[in-house]
């Protein structure tokens, strides 16, 4: 059985990006803080982001546009985030299209706006105080259209696992699991 809080109100909503707020990804730091991204549009090159100490008074949604450096980037989907103990930063993970970027498998996936078929690979970010961040940086290419990664560190390795998106010619659609010495990699 459960019981809404707040009269079953939102404690937090957003108009950043697209104003959509899907595939939230919700991590605490090592101060007690909590830190939730999200997918702000279906193709839009940024993410959302806030902060709460309670899960009840949430910062201002920001806009981080983890791919505005890139005029040919298609979108940034299901952004995940993790604390990197052994680093200190947080690492901000995210699905993004590139046309032509990985021509290989560029027939491979689901067609996306104006036609043009998605073909995704995962991209990162890292911060240590969410107002500077690293340039964003091609994460994770198995060869593949991935979507929807997470990272686990065991305490030993971290595994991460991806959903493998390809359509075309034979449909995939299933999870992958790759492991690494630390956060980003590098992927076996």
């Amino acid at each position: 059985t459960w019981t809404p809080l707040a009269g079953g109100r939102p404690f937090l909503t957003s108009k950043v990006g697209g104003g959509l707020m899907r595939d939230p990804c919700l991590c605490q730091g090592p101060d007690g803080r909590f830190h939730l991204t999200w997918t702000t549009g279906w193709w839009d090159r940024g993410i959302g982001i806030a902060h709460s100490a309670d899960l009840v008074r949430w910062s201002e949604p920001a806009h981080l546009p983890v791919m505005e450096h890139d005029p040919d980037a298609r979108n940034a989907w299901a952004p995940e985030i993790v604390w990197d103990r052994k680093g200190g930063r947080f690492l901000i993970f995210w699905a993004s299209t590139i046309p032509g970027r990985f021509p290989e498998t560029d027939a491979g996936g689901d067609a996306g706006d104006g036609g043009v078929r998605l073909n995704h690979r995962m991209y990162f970010t890292t911060t240590t105080d969410f107002r500077a961040y690293t340039p964003s940086t091609l994460f994770y290419d198995g060869g593949f259209n991935v979507i929807d990664a997470t990272l686990v560190d065991d305490g030993r390795r971290w595994r991460m696992i991806v959903k493998d998106e390809t359509r075309e010619p034979v449909a995939k659609k299933h999870l992958r699991v790759v492991e690494g010495d630390g956060p980003t990699g590098p992927w076996k």
